[in-house]
C-alpha cells in the first residue's frame, strides 16, 4: 500500500515538472530548472535564474534577449496566461496597471470573459525597432473555430543588461 502511494506522488511530482511550472502559494511559477526523464538528474535542461547570462560575465544580445522573451509572450498569449504575461513586465509596469492594460487589448485574458476557453493562436512576433528605443514585438492571433477572426497584441520591450522586459502595450 505504501510502495502504491509512492508511486503515485512520485508520477504526480513528475507531472508537475513535466509541465514546466511548480507551485509556490498556490501560484504557477515558471521552472527554472527541470531535469527530463532522459537527463541526468543532476543536469538541468533550462538555465536557472541564478545561472543567468548577467552572472556569468556574459549578456545575451538583443536580439536574442527578445527572441527569448517573445517565446514565452507567445505561449502565454496562446494559453491566456495573464500571470504569465506580467512575469515579464518591468517594473513601472507592476507598479502601474499592466494587468489592466492588458485585458483591455485582449478581454479574454480574463478568467471570467466569456471567450476566455476559446481556442487562440498566436503566431510569432513581429519585431521592429521603435523610433526613440525599444522594440515592438506585434503579435497576430487567429481563432481555428472561426476563420478570419483575429487579434493583434503589441507590446513596447526594452533590452538592459542582456534582460528583456516589456513596457506597455501597442495598439497596431
Amino acid at each position: 500500500m505504501l510502495l502504491r502511494r509512492l508511486a503515485a506522488c512520485a508520477a504526480v511530482a513528475l507531472l508537475l515538472a513535466g509541465c514546466g511550472s511548480r507551485l509556490v502559494s498556490g501560484t504557477a511559477v515558471p521552472a527554472t530548472a527541470v531535469p527530463t526523464m532522459s537527463s541526468p538528474a543532476a543536469t538541468p535542461t533550462a538555465k536557472s535564474r541564478t545561472n543567468a547570462p548577467r552572472s556569468t560575465g556574459q549578456q545575451k544580445t538583443a536580439p536574442a534577449a527578445l527572441e527569448s522573451m517573445s517565446i514565452s509572450l507567445q505561449s502565454n498569449l496562446n494559453y491566456k496566461n495573464i500571470q504569465g504575461l506580467l512575469i515579464s513586465v518591468c517594473e513601472s509596469g507592476r507598479s502601474g496597471g499592466a494587468e489592466q492594460d492588458l485585458v483591455g487589448m485582449f478581454p479574454a485574458l480574463d478568467p471570467s470573459h466569456p471567450e476566455h476557453r476559446i481556442k487562440v493562436h498566436f503566431e510569432p512576433p513581429e519585431m521592429r525597432a521603435a523610433k526613440d528605443e525599444g522594440y515592438y514585438l506585434l503579435f497576430t492571433g487567429g481563432y481555428p473555430t472561426q476563420p478570419g477572426r483575429t487579434i493583434k497584441v503589441g507590446f513596447k520591450a526594452y533590452v538592459d543588461n542582456g534582460d528583456a522586459n516589456w513596457c506597455g502595450t501597442v495598439k497596431f
